[in-house]
């Protein structure tokens, strides 16, 4: 397509996504906290979120939510810590609310389990 004489590709999307959801075992689930974020920025993907949780204790699995129509983050995504060691405390502490990633004030919450 030429656009004022400039020659303009159109790809399509790739998906960023995996189908597979993520499972535990029902022991390491019992022993591990789910921590809920949200109002990430569209640029952070699961990586990104991986290193940042990792400041605040050991992460066992970190997910970004993606559209499945365009591939862009949904803005929200989860962290797993091992709960021995009190990984993710000091996300979730009332008087230490204040994170920031990329710019973006994100909020991080106790997540629900869905069982």
């Amino acid at each position: 397509m030429l656009i004022h004489g400039y020659l303009l590709l159109i790809k399509p999307v790739p998906r960023f996504h995996s189908r597979k959801k993520f499972t535990m075992s029902s022991s390491a689930a019992r022993h591990a906290t789910r921590i809920f974020v949200a109002n990430l920025p569209w640029t952070v993907g699961t990586t990104e979120l991986r290193q940042f949780g990792s400041s605040f204790g050991r992460v066992t699995h970190a997910s970004v939510v993606f559209d499945r129509n365009t591939g862009l983050s949904k803005g929200y995504g989860f962290l797993v810590y091992a709960n021995g060691e009190g990984g993710g405390e000091g996300l979730i502490k009332p008087g230490n609310s204040t994170h920031f990633l990329e710019g973006n004030h994100i909020t991080c919450t106790l997540a629900h389990n869905t069982n």
